[in-house]
Formats: structure tokens, C-alpha cells, sequence
């Protein structure tokens, strides 16, 4: 018999002194199915470091049925992250459902080969793994193409996927593959679609989302309702800093706009808003170092006010005796999270050394905690290196803030001719964006003037390369290219950008 557990409450709190009781539930063959799931879920919600070894072993457990190694792939993968490329082939490599399943949920563009290979086949039993895998860090133009082919896909639910993985890349060519998409026969589809057409602010995806308003299912009206409703936003905002910044109040951008001017409202002109001169911010909390120890030392805590307790703390009072025994408590703790919480007080302290060790870490979280906040400690080109090893080795967000490190510490020259290169050659869409927004704030005028011709090129994912070119060239008051190919594009974002340039003086 095991004790009764509140899944919610213990969700919402993080409570890990049920860690061990809910390992009980799952593994005990007593356990009913519907239990055992929530006990599943509850363990992926805790994250917590204490139960990866208990969830390992059940994972690889083949004597287990398939659904317990299962659940027990999606607790560990939300707890987990020290997974290597090597380790992940070696797992899909065995040729074991579960394991199989499990390496592609937890792959990144290190194992391109492997996706890309699933992906394009139609009638792999784990495609719609694959494709769910290919949803967050997968910003190549290599993977928009297997996703817009699924959405034709006789699976309904693998379309649904699909879809999802439409929404989060945003990929410029699957804007009119999910507009065909609206006429899906099943309704969990067409909503899933609508869900990705939010992100699409174009002039199309506005008028069949005004039309779609009046389908007569309405679950479906509604969705397409709310989505018009983003979208219009978009256009609004946008139509607003038009009017406040440009010359001729926006006037180019609102013809481009004529044909939806039954959609979208134009703005009136406002009263210039005065700039706040500060931002009020909380004081940290001044406690003692044995208060911190207490908080470190609770593994069985509610970790939620664990994590609280702690990102609250005011760093700096510490002396140089605590701090040194501090920073060693956080660089040795087990928890991943801990690890990672501690990159913030290392920085208060400037102990760049630890953060750069921290670079290392098993933990993918950690990493990137570390990676993020070697911007704010003072400038160290001894760093630059490690910073631009975790570029090269990362994809999304945590490279593009290990970029932002690197530049902080990396000598201007240097750093130049490398953001020069990734801006030309990179595959990762985000990366070039962040390289070349980093050009601009470094004044690097001759580089982007290199990298203007890219403007003629089609989109690698998204216009995101285009808009962060043409906001170079403007910050740094270059002249205007011709623009002439991109005149055409149906993209609120980009047609704003290049109708700004031509409006220049």
C-alpha cells in the first residue's frame, strides 16, 4: 500500500521528499496502470538529480514492459540532461524500441544524420519522435522540409506534430503549406495549425484567418479568432513604431498595407512617451553563510522555495573566506540546479576561473547557466576560447548566449573576423543573427558591408539574417542597398525594415 499522494500539490511545490516514495509506486507490479503514470509525471516535474540512477536502470531494464521503460525515458529526459552524442548512437544503435525511442527524444543537431534519416522516411514507426525532437534547437534549414512534407502525412497525429514543430521554427516556406493545411479534415490538425499561424504575420495568413472566423465549427472559429486577433496585433504594433519613428509617419508601410486596411486599424500619432530613467529593483537578501549551507543541504526540501530562497540572496555582502568556501560548495553540489543557481553568486564575486570550469559541466543546464553569465563578470580574453569552444559546440538559445560571452571577452579584433565567418557560413539561423547584431554593436561597418549581398539570398529558416543586416545597416548609417528583391516579400517584420531604409534621408 503506498501513501497517498497529491500529484498537483506535490507538482506545484516540488516537493522531493516524495522522490523516493513515488520510485516505490513505479517500479512495485502492484502499482495500477493510471497510477503509475502520475507517478511518472510527478518524477518529471521534481527534476530531481537523486532519481536518474533508480530511472536509468528501468529504462534499460528489457525484462520491463515496454510502457514503464517508457515512462521511465520521459521522467529521466526531464531530469537528465548529461547525455553525449556518443552515448545517444549507442543507445539507437542497440536496435531496442524503447532505448531507440529514448535516443531520439533526447538528440541534437549532433546526430543530424540519424533524424534526418527517420524524418524522411514516411512509414518509420518512431517518425513522430522524431519530428517532436526537431522542435526546439533544430533552427536549420536542413529539418523545414520533413516537417512540411508530414503535414501531408497519412497520420493524423503525425501532421498534429508537425504542425507544433511549424510553430516553433517559424520557417518562411511553411506558411503556405499550413495555409493548405486550414482544409485538414481532422479538427485536432486545423487547430494545431492555427496554433503555428499566429507566428506568420503576413498579409495572407491575416485574410484567411478573418475568413476562417466564419467556419461554422466553432472551436475552429474561435482558434482562428484568437490567432486573427495576434496576428492584427503584430501588424498594429508595428504600424505604430512606423508612425513614431518614421519621417513620413509610416506612409510607405501603410500603402503596403492597403489591402488588409479593412483588418488592421492605423494608428493615430501619440504624444511622445518620456523614458523611465530607472528600474526599480528588489533588494537582494543579506543571510548568513550557514543559512545558505541549510538551503544546499535540503535535498529532501520543497524545492520550489528552495530555488526561491536562493536566487533572493544578496551575494556580495559575503567576505572572502565565505565566498571561497561558497563557490566550492556550489561547484561540487550533485544538483544540476544548484550547480547552476551558483553561476550567479560566482559572478558577483568575479571568480571567472569557476564559471570557466563550469563550461565543462556533465549538465547541459549548467553550461549554458555558465555560458550566460560569463557576460557579466569583467573582461577576460584568457576566457574567449572556452566561450567560443561552447559557440561552436551548442545550438539555439545556449549558443546564442555563449556568443554574447564571447564577444564580451574576446578581443574586438578577433572577435570580428570570427562573427564575420559564422554571419557567411553558419548553418544555425539564430547564430548568424546574433553574430551579426554583435557586429553592429561593435561598430564593425566594413564586415556588414561585406555581408550585404546576403540580402539577395532566400531566407535560411527565416528573414531573421535580412532583418538583422538591415538593422545593421541602419544603426551604423551605411548606405542603403538595393532592395529591390525584397520589395515583394509578404512579412509585416521585413517589408517595415526595408520601407525604413528607403524612407532615409
Amino acid at each position: 500500500m503506498h501513501a497517498h499522494c497529491d500529484h498537483d500539490e506535490v507538482r506545484d511545490a516540488e516537493d522531493r521528499s516524495w522522490t523516493f516514495v513515488l520510485l516505490d509506486v513505479v517500479a512495485d507490479p502492484s502499482t495500477d496502470d493510471d497510477e503509475r503514470d502520475e507517478a511518472f509525471e510527478t518524477l518529471a516535474h521534481l527534476e530531481d538529480h537523486r532519481a536518474i540512477g533508480p530511472l536509468s536502470a528501468m529504462l534499460q531494464d528489457v525484462t520491463l514492459p515496454v510502457a514503464w521503460r517508457n515512462g521511465a525515458s520521459d521522467a529521466l529526459r526531464s531530469t537528465d540532461d548529461t547525455g553525449t552524442s556518443e552515448q545517444r548512437c549507442r543507445w539507437w544503435a542497440t536496435g531496442d524500441p524503447p532505448l531507440m525511442r529514448h535516443a531520439l527524444l533526447s538528440m541534437w543537431p549532433t546526430e543530424a544524420d540519424i533524424l534526418l534519416g527517420v524524418v524522411a522516411d514516411p512509414t518509420h514507426p518512431l517518425l513522430a519522435y522524431a519530428l517532436a525532437t526537431t522542435a526546439h534547437g533544430f533552427d536549420q534549414a536542413g529539418f523545414v522540409r520533413p516537417a512540411i512534407d508530414a503535414l501531408h502525412h497519412p497520420d493524423p497525429e503525425v501532421r498534429e506534430i508537425a504542425a507544433d514543430v511549424l510553430l516553433w521554427n517559424e520557417p518562411v516556406a511553411a506558411e503556405l503549406p499550413l495555409l493548405g493545411a486550414l482544409d485538414d479534415p481532422e479538427r485536432d490538425v486545423v487547430l494545431e495549425v492555427l496554433s503555428a499561424l499566429h507566428y506568420y504575420p503576413t498579409r495572407r495568413v491575416i485574410r484567411a484567418l478573418a475568413d476562417l472566423r466564419g467556419t461554422d465549427d466553432p472551436e475552429i472559429a474561435e482558434a482562428a479568432d484568437t490567432a486573427f486577433e495576434d496576428v492584427r496585433g503584430t501588424f498594429e504594433w508595428i504600424a505604430a513604431a512606423a508612425v513614431r519613428d518614421d519621417a513620413d509617419g509610416g506612409a510607405a508601410l501603410r500603402a503596403w498595407m492597403t489591402p488588409i486596411a479593412d483588418l488592421v486599424t492605423w494608428p493615430e500619432p501619440e504624444e511622445p512617451v518620456t523614458p523611465r530613467l530607472s528600474i526599480e529593483v528588489e533588494p537582494g537578501v543579506v543571510v548568513a553563510e550557514a543559512e545558505v549551507r541549510a538551503l544546499l543541504d535540503d535535498a529532501d526540501g520543497r524545492w520550489v522555495d528552495v530555488r526561491r530562497q536562493l536566487h533572493a540572496i544578496d551575494w556580495a555582502p559575503f567576505d572572502e573566506d565565505a565566498r571561497h568556501r561558497l563557490a566550492d560548495a556550489f561547484l561540487g553540489h550533485p544538483d544540476p540546479d544548484v550547480r547552476s543557481i551558483g553561476t550567479t553568486p560566482l559572478a558577483t564575486w568575479e571568480r571567472t576561473r569557476d564559471l570557466e570550469t563550469l563550461l565543462g559541466d556533465p549538465s547541459r543546464s549548467v553550461r549554458k547557466a555558465a555560458g550566460y553569465t560569463l557576460a557579466s563578470v569583467s573582461a577576460s580574453p584568457a576566457v574567449a576560447d572556452a566561450l567560443w569552444t561552447r559557440v561552436m559546440e551548442s545550438f539555439g538559445h545556449t549558443a546564442r548566449e555563449a556568443l554574447a560571452s564571447y564577444v564580451h571577452h574576446a578581443h574586438p579584433e578577433v572577435a570580428v573576423l570570427r562573427l564575420e565567418a559564422l554571419a557567411q557560413e553558419d548553418p544555425r539561423d539564430d547564430l548568424r543573427v546574433g553574430a551579426i547584431d554583435a557586429l553592429a554593436e561593435l561598430r564593425a561597418s566594413a564586415a556588414i558591408e561585406r555581408l550585404v549581398p546576403l540580402l539577395e539570398a532566400p531566407p535560411g529558416t527565416t528573414w531573421g539574417v535580412h532583418l538583422a543586416l538591415l538593422r545593421a545597416v541602419d544603426s551604423l548609417g551605411l548606405p542603403t542597398p538595393d532592395l529591390s528583391l525584397l520589395e515583394f516579400v509578404d512579412d509585416v517584420h521585413l517589408m517595415a525594415a526595408v520601407l525604413g531604409l528607403q524612407a532615409r534621408p
